[in-house]
């Protein structure tokens, strides 16, 4: 018999069951849509490991975002790029800076963000190259070394040492014993190996020539000078000779085993190849440290970065100004010091460091970058510097005066309250003004060369783009000079064919228009 009552029992279950799972799915549907969306507006953090790393590796994400991972304990490395990706956006990572010693290869390291990327494995691992080459122009056998050992005997022909050299590591290929009456001679012989190196050339001929030439700015302290396996110690000014021939048709390359003490020295006219006559134009130069060699360099404090250096001469005194973090925040400053060549030293002339705060107590201490320094030649010189500063999120140009042994504030500019660099200054004579120009981006993200008074003034057209010869292409490393009664602008910008162009206008002193002369069309 069919039972009424139990079969409407089932059908009002079967129901309800069915609304709870259109209810369920209708939510699931719209946490998956709301997930979704979330995911299309998030960022997310690109990061991995690195394997095997012995010293320092410069990463990078999207050619940027650049980051330094270093080894400082013996387990692999966790990195994670400080900027992070848009979903759906690309990430791709690469190695812009190798170890010394060390070649870095990276997996998985170019795909579409839709989460947190950890997985990205960067494996280093030593390399070890060959060193090899070709001798000619000998009857018989020499024996050949490398870094002073690896003996080795050959003949005409090609040769290549036992011993592999280490990436980064220096070879240095010479002839032990010379085969009488020939005279053989290493040319391209030396250097850090980066690659299997191959082009080691001994030359072998019976005539040979010989070299001398000059020192100077040695001082009181003695410089060593090797060709071969002849070493001369020179410890006066004056001229030298070495007692070693160079094959006819071979090279020579003279190098310098140490630096002397508080100097760095050079050789002009070191290296040659095909040696057809003897040769007395060798230089022997050394340049003499005025910067605390001993102890560091004129940083305030030498445990810090030092970036960014500029260097000019004003009221007959050398000033340097450079990037220094400070102890005290680890905000950068810009640090200004003169050289007083009496006592050869350095003293400051910047009350701890430059920035926006240094004139305003109120303000909040900010990042300062990039500067540079020129000079106002007014009947009462003054020295300027103008700099990058980030304020509340916002790049200015920062310009100060130094004058009367004090700095003191001039302007701050900024024109769309984007991004800037590269800022440079010149003094104007003709309207007696100094001028900056800089790099900054435009509201739709193109770099525009602007141009203004050092008091703020702008001299560019003062509108949303600036002096660019096309005002869609990026251009940046803008530069000024003033002849006569002209100021004139000098920039690198993208061209047709996506190269850099360097780009040229000019602008007379009663005028704020700016005309090509750098036959553009």
């Amino acid at each position: 018999m069919f039972d009424f009552q139990n079969y409407h029992f089932k059908l009002a279950a079967c129901s309800i069951i069915s609304i709870l799972l259109f209810v369920g799915c209708a939510a699931e549907n719209e946490d998956s849509s709301s997930s979704s969306s979330s995911s299309s507006s998030s960022s997310f953090s690109i990061g991995g490991t690195v394997t095997g790393l012995s010293g320092v590796l410069i990463i990078q994400n999207n050619s940027g975002d650049d980051t330094v991972v270093e080894q400082t304990e013996s387990e692999d490395v966790i990195f994670t790029f400080k900027t992070k990706i848009s979903s759906g956006s690309t990430y791709s990572v690469s190695v812009k800076l190798q170890p010394n010693s060390q070649t870095c290869t990276v997996s998985d390291a170019s795909r579409f963000a839709s989460q947190n990327i950890s997985n990205i494995t960067i494996a280093c691992t030593s390399s070890s190259y060959n060193i090899s080459g070709t001798l000619s122009g000998l009857t018989g056998s020499v024996v050949l070394q490398n870094n002073g050992a690896d003996d080795l005997t050959v003949s005409n022909g090609s040769f290549s040492f036992t011993n592999k050299i280490n990436k980064g590591s220096a070879y240095n290929v010479t002839v032990k014993t010379q085969l009488s009456p020939f005279t053989c001679s290493a040319a391209s012989n030396r250097g850090l190996a980066s690659d299997n190196m191959s082009s080691v050339s001994i030359v072998c001929a019976v005539r040979a020539y010989f070299l001398s030439g000059t020192a100077s700015g040695l001082g009181s302290t003695t410089l060593g000078l090797q060709f071969d396996n002849e070493t001369k110690t020179l410890s006066d000014n004056g001229s030298f000779s070495f007692s070693t021939p160079v094959a006819e048709g071979g090279g020579y390359s003279i190098y310098i085993p140490s630096q002397p003490d508080n100097r760095t020295c050079s050789v002009t006219n070191g290296t040659r190849s095909n040696v057809t006559q003897n040769y007395t134009d060798l230089k022997a130069i050394c340049w003499e440290y005025i910067d605390n060699v001993t102890i560091g360099g004129i940083n305030d404090n030498i445990s810090q970065n030092g970036s960014s250096p500029q260097l000019v001469e004003f009221d007959s005194t050398l000033y340097s100004a450079w990037v220094e973090p400070s102890s005290s925040d680890n905000k950068t400053r810009i640090r200004v010091a003169k050289y007083n060549d009496n006592s050869s030293s350095w003293s400051f002339v910047d009350s701890s460091g430059i920035n926006f705060k240094s004139f305003n107590s109120s303000a909040t201490s900010e990042d300062a970058s990039q500067p540079v320094l020129f000079v106002e030649d007014k009947t009462t010189p003054s020295l300027l510097m103008a700099w990058i500063e980030e304020l509340a999120g916002t790049s200015y140009v920062t310009i100060a005066r130094y004058i009367n042994s004090s700095w003191n504030y001039v302007a701050f500019i900024n024109k769309n309250n984007n991004a800037l660099s590269s800022p440079h200054g010149v003094y104007h004579s003709f309207d007696s003004s100094p001028y900056v120009t800089w790099s900054e981006l435009d509201n739709a993200s193109v770099s525009q060369i602007r141009v203004s008074k050092a008091t703020g003034a702008f001299w560019d057209g003062n509108g949303i783009t600036g002096i660019n010869d096309n005002t869609s292409r990026h251009a940046t490393q803008p530069r000024l000079a003033s002849l006569s009664s002209n100021l004139y602008a000098i920039w690198t910008e993208i061209g047709d064919n996506a190269n850099g162009q360097i780009r040229l206008k000019v602008s007379s002193a009663s005028s704020t228009s700016w005309t090509a002369v750098d036959n553009s069309t």
